[in-house]
């Protein structure tokens, strides 16, 4: 039989993982390409999305997507929407893949594959898909590829690790410090110079400026309700118990996304069994030496501390008083989030485990129980196979959509604010499969738009952050209708009326006292309320924005052209190969 080292067969160890992957991608999501839209939750891609202050996270509540929005704006100028969405679905789990099967320290063809798979097909993957964090998994698919760049900083020089860690930065704030985590870690353990050592820990973190500023220049800091931590803490989503739970990366906080085969002991026992293994391999290595293997285990164990805790009350309740007292701290509160670098580690060991336990078995055997390990992943999970088990679907945006935010973006500017009826965060429309979805109007529009950020789950309500919010949910409803005066005198000129969306009883579908209206249709309704008396507009802090984006651009773009000065002298294409430590 022929050799399966992966020196020996270097050609299959260079394009192998991109089949993986692709094969991966489209058995995730080959039900949605092509179909429109894929709404779910935070995941909203619009129509030709606005370009303004919001989306660099300078109005209203505390900024989540930023600078990702604003990108994303950016280049549907360029894409259309829906194929910028179906290129960020398919690329984050193509490059997943394919960085997985780099960072393996596995001397095997196979036991890298049964790593990359590991690592893309997982419950981790599933829930947070689910719940439409394609942002925060885009950080999840620069991990392991940021592993690699930081074993090799001290050949290689560290600015393709701040390359990567901008990557992360660039799509959200959770993403942002998940790689600046990773590369942090490294900074103090990899030798490398104390130049290269600066460079790294600092790029880490001006790279993650854009979303730390806008957070700074947030009306609401502070996340001071315990109802958060509560709601945010990690579950149980398989029968054998939240610790396991966690452990083989589920447990996500909402239990309408759980998998459904989660609830059999068979998916979670199937995944522990792939588990120890990866903590076996992850064991040998660091017996072994190796500094990257120590960087993988430090944030593993910090991403345990912070999603372990809030299985238990007195570990909720010291999240509950660290949130109350420490600014922008309510970034943990989901924190199984945290657990990517959990998986990041277990991944890393996967191979040299599977290495460890097959050492005893002939070649073909050791080909078929890595195959076999890899297909563990897939059989335990078969709910993320076509669109997370049928959850995800494509939509088109009724026209009506886009016909009204012409006219809402025409309203004189001294109509103010823009206000969202049924006043609620999240919308479920029957034309988009009844998904619940977060409000699109502040993408759709460039004004500021107010809807209702209070957070409304089962298991209860967590308040928002956005004061103007707070200010219309003081105001009186009666009949289902709201004042145009109070209105006005909040700095709201225009109202937009969603018909089509799930109400609930008590909800304000209307407005009393309206100027006239501007757009009525079978959907929607936009109401002109007169020149707003309020004001108009909140404390802007655009220049503070202007000066850190410039920086993170100068700083990617010397990034961007070191990496690529060192390949051309260099001769190699990057980050190829697995983990050139003993």
């Amino acid at each position: 039989m022929p050799s399966l080292a992966r020196e020996e067969r270097s050609t299959l160890d260079r394009w192998a993982p991109w089949g993986l992957g692709v094969a991966l991608a489209l058995l995730m999501w080959a039900p949605v390409l092509g179909r429109g839209y894929v709404l779910a939750y935070d995941m909203v891609f619009v129509p030709h999305p606005a370009l303004d202050s919001r989306s660099l996270g300078v109005e209203g509540g505390v900024p989540r997507a930023v600078p990702g929005d604003f990108l994303v704006a950016a280049a549907t100028h360029v894409v259309p929407g829906w194929l910028l969405q179906q290129l960020l679905l398919v690329g984050l789990v193509v490059l997943g893949c394919v960085g997985a099967w780099r960072m393996s320290p596995a001397r095997t063809v196979p036991a890298a594959g049964a790593t990359a798979v590991l690592w893309t097909w997982n419950p981790y993957v599933a829930e947070r898909l689910a719940m439409g964090h394609w942002s925060l998994l885009v950080g999840y698919a620069v991990l392991p590829w940021l592993v690699v760049a930081c074993g090799r900083v001290a050949a290689r020089g560290p600015w393709r690790a701040v390359l990567l860690c901008g990557l992360g930065a660039a799509a959200a704030p959770t993403a942002g410090v998940l790689t600046a985590g990773v590369a942090l870690a490294a900074a103090v353990v990899v030798r490398q110079t104390a130049g290269s050592r600066l460079v790294l820990s600092a790029g880490a973190i001006v790279v993650n400026l854009p979303w730390v500023l806008a957070g700074w220049a947030s009306a609401g800091l502070l996340a001071d309700s315990r109802a958060g931590t509560e709601i945010f803490a990690a579950r149980a989503d398989t029968p054998l118990g939240g610790l396991v739970s966690l452990l083989t990366f589920g447990g996500v906080w909402n239990s309408d996304v759980w998998p459904q085969a989660r609830s059999s002991a068979f998916s979670g026992a199937s995944s522990l069994v792939l588990v120890t293994i990866g903590v076996l391999g992850l064991v040998v290595r660091l017996r072994r030496g190796s500094r990257i293997a120590l960087v993988v285990a430090t944030v593993a164990v910090v991403g345990l501390a912070l999603a372990l805790p809030t299985l238990s009350e007195p570990g909720r309740d010291a999240f509950a008083a660290a949130t109350e007292q420490v600014p922008a701290l309510g970034l943990v509160r989901d924190s199984q989030k945290w657990l990517a670098w959990w998986a990041l580690a277990v991944a890393y060991g996967l191979g040299p485990g599977l290495e460890l336990l097959l050492r005893p078995l002939a070649s073909w055997n050791r080909l078929f129980v890595s195959l076999a390990a890899a297909l563990l992943a897939v059989v335990a999970l078969p709910d993320l196979a076509w669109g997370v088990g049928g959850q995800l679907r494509g939509s088109d945006w009724p026209t009506e959509y886009t016909a009204a935010a012409r006219v809402v973006e025409a309203a004189p500017r001294d109509r103010g604010a823009v206000l969202v009826l049924p006043f609620h965060t999240f919308r479920a429309w029957p034309w988009a499969h009844d998904h619940t979805v977060l409000d699109p109007w502040s993408r759709l529009v460039g004004r500021r738009v107010v809807v209702n950020d209070d957070l409304e789950t089962r298991g209860g309500v967590v308040p928002g952050e956005d004061p103007l919010a707070a200010s219309v949910r003081r105001l009186r409803v009666r009949d289902g209708t709201l004042d145009a005066q109070g209105l006005r005198a909040l700095g709201i000129g225009v109202v937009v009326v969603d018909r089509a969306t799930v109400r609930v009883p008590g909800d304000a579908t209307g407005v009393t006292g309206y100027a006239g209206v501007l757009h009525q249709g079978s959907l929607l309704t936009v109401l002109d309320l007169g020149p707003v008396t309020g004001p108009t507009s909140d404390e802007r802090h655009e220049w503070l924005l202007a000066v850190d984006a410039a920086v993170a651009l100068l700083l990617g773009v010397v990034a961007a052209l070191a990496v690529v000065g060192r390949v051309r002298r260099r001769g190699d294409p990057p980050l190829l190969g697995f983990d050139e430590e003993p």
